[in-house]
C-alpha cells in the first residue's frame, strides 16, 4: 500500500535519530499487521546492528534478500559484514550482486568499487567508478576511486590528470 513506504521511512528516521526503542516498537507493530517485506526485514537488520547483535542483523538481512534477491541495501550490509569478518570470497560475491542491482544506491556502488580496488581488480573497479560517475558526475569519492583504479592499471598520468580536474572543481 502507499502507507507502507511512509511507515517504514518513519521507522528508518527514528533509527537515524538514535531512537532505537521507538523504532523497534514501530517496526514490530508494522510487522504484526503486514506481511514481511525486504525493506521491513532490512530495518530489522539495522535495529539489530544498533543493538550490537550482528548475528540477528545478518539473519534479517539474509531474510530480506531471500524475499528480494536484488535488495541492494541488505546485500551491501551483508557484504560489509563479510568484509569485516575477513571473508573476502563471500564479500566479493555479495558486492558483485550489489553491482548487478539496477536500484543500488550510490553508497552501495561505491562500497563495491572500493572493495574491487582492495582486491586489485582494477579494470572492474574502473568500470564500477565510471558507472557511479555516470549517475553522479560530481562525486569526489568516485573520482578519487577512478584515479586509484587508473593508477592500479598503470595509467598514473591519466590518474593525476583526473585528480587535478577534481581538485579544480572543488
Amino acid at each position: 500500500s502507499a502507507r507502507m513506504p511512509e511507515a517504514l521511512d518513519a521507522i528508518e528516521s527514528l533509527l537515524a535519530r538514535g531512537e532505537l526503542r521507538a523504532a523497534e516498537g514501530a517496526l514490530l507493530a508494522w510487522l504484526a499487521e503486514n506481511a514481511p517485506t525486504a525493506p521491513a526485514l532490512h530495518l530489522a537488520g539495522l535495529t539489530a546492528l544498533k543493538r550490537g547483535d550482528a548475528e540477528a542483523a545478518r539473519a534479517a538481512f539474509e531474510q530480506a534478500t531471500d524475499l528480494d534477491p536484488h535488495y541492494s541495501r541488505s546485500l551491501n550490509n551483508l557484504a560489509n559484514m563479510a568484509l569485516a569478518a575477513g571473508d573476502l570470497e563471500r564479500a566479493s560475491q555479495l558486492y558483485d550482486r550489489v553491482g548487478a542491482c539496477p536500484s543500488a544506491s550510490i553508497t552501495a556502488l561505491l562500497n563495491r568499487a572500493f572493495f574491487l580496488i582492495r582486491m586489485e581488480r582494477f579494470a572492474d573497479a574502473l568500470a564500477a567508478f565510471e558507472a557511479v560517475l555516470g549517475k553522479q558526475p560530481e562525486s569526489a569519492r568516485a573520482s578519487l576511486g577512478k584515479a586509484q583504479a587508473l593508477r592500479g592499471l598503470g595509467s598514473a598520468s591519466e590518474a593525476a590528470a583526473l585528480l587535478a580536474g577534481a581538485v579544480a572543481r572543488w
